[in-house]
Parts: structure tokens; C-alpha cells; sequence
């Protein structure tokens, strides 16, 4: 309910319209770093990247699976604050912690990209036009595709061999999305 004034006559918060609509994500970055790049070089750029001052407190979300487990690790060592890892795993369950690694996650492919999925059927993500890495996110995207194997498992990936901004994207939003640990739910409207 409104507050009220002296007269006892309700007064509505001046953004209450914007705190009706549901959360809206903008990709303001989006780029491949060159091939045979090291740890360290690529850490540095991230550093490098997460300090400037528009998106310095922002959550990083990294992953963590295979090799990337190993670059987490550096990121962590090299104070990195609060990262979150994700491996991805090939489940179409629930959401768990990492037993072996803190600050990671095991979460399966299909709750990622359905995500994302759902934050582009919405129209709440907006990619910037400039940059040449958004149409590559776009034919990647239209290359995404289900497969189910003659076992019943699902499979994700692009035809083309290439999701790596679509998974870019979508951990991206698995460290910012409104969820509880095991349910993704649409409880964005903080009131």
C-alpha cells in the first residue's frame, strides 16, 4: 500500500512504474579474445575489464568445468573478488552446490539456455548493435538447437560448433537471474 501525506492521501513512489516491470538485462560487452592467449593474459583482461568504473561491483561468472576449473582457480588465487563458477553439466536437474570447489555451481545446460531463452522471447535482453560480436551471438543462436540421442538424453548445442557466446550469455545471467538454489523462479519484483 502507498504511503500517505499529511492529508492522509496516498502518495505512490515516483518509480513505482519501474518497479512493476520486470527486470530488463543489457548486454554491454560481448567479445571473443584472440586464440593462444594464456591464463594470466586472459586473467589480466579480465581484471582489466572488471574494474572500470560502470561495471566495478558487478558479479563475475565464469566456467568452471574441464579447463575453465583451472581458470577459476587463478582468478580466485590472483583476488579475484567472490567469483562464481558454474559447471555445466549435461543434467536436466536441479541446480547444486559444487562439493569440491567453493563458490561453484553444477547446473545442467537446459536451465541455462532456457534462461536465456526466456529473457530474449521477453524482449528483456538487449544486445548493443555496434558490436561485431552480436551477430555471431545471433547465428549462433539461430544454429542452437536440441538433440535427443537413441538413449532419450538431450543435447545442446549450436550445428555450427561455435555457443560459446550463448554460453557467455547465459552464465551471465545465471549469476544475476532471480532464482532459489534448485528452482529458477520469476520473483524479479522487489517491492
Amino acid at each position: 500500500s502507498p504511503e500517505v501525506d499529511a492529508d492522509g492521501a496516498p502518495v505512490w513512489p515516483a518509480d513505482l512504474h519501474q518497479r512493476l516491470l520486470p527486470a530488463r538485462y543489457e548486454v554491454r560487452n560481448l567479445r571473443r579474445l584472440p586464440h593462444g592467449l594464456g591464463y594470466l593474459q586472459i586473467a589480466a583482461e579480465v581484471g582489466r575489464l572488471v574494474s572500470h568504473p560502470e561495471v566495478r561491483g558487478a558479479k563475475l561468472c565464469i566456467d568452471a568445468g574441464g579447463l575453465g576449473g583451472v581458470f577459476f582457480d587463478i582468478l580466485v588465487g590472483a583476488g579475484f573478488k567472490d567469483p562464481i563458477g558454474v559447471t555445466t553439466t549435461g543434467s536436466v536437474g536441479r541446480e547444486t552446490v559444487d562439493p569440491n570447489r567453493p563458490g561453484c555451481f553444477c547446473c545442467g545446460k537446459l536451465q541455462l539456455v532456457s534462461t536465456l531463452q526466456t529473457v530474449l522471447q521477453t524482449g528483456r535482453l538487449k544486445l548493443p548493435r555496434d558490436l561485431p560480436e552480436t551477430k555471431d551471438l545471433l547465428e549462433e543462436l539461430k544454429a542452437f538447437a536440441v538433440t535427443i540421442s537413441d538413449r532419450g538424453h538431450a543435447s545442446f548445442a549450436a550445428s555450427t560448433g561455435h555457443d560459446d557466446l550463448i554460453s557467455a550469455c547465459s552464465l551471465a545471467l545465471f549469476a544475476i537471474y532471480p532464482r532459489r538454489m534448485g528452482d529458477w523462479t520469476v520473483e524479479s519484483i522487489d517491492l
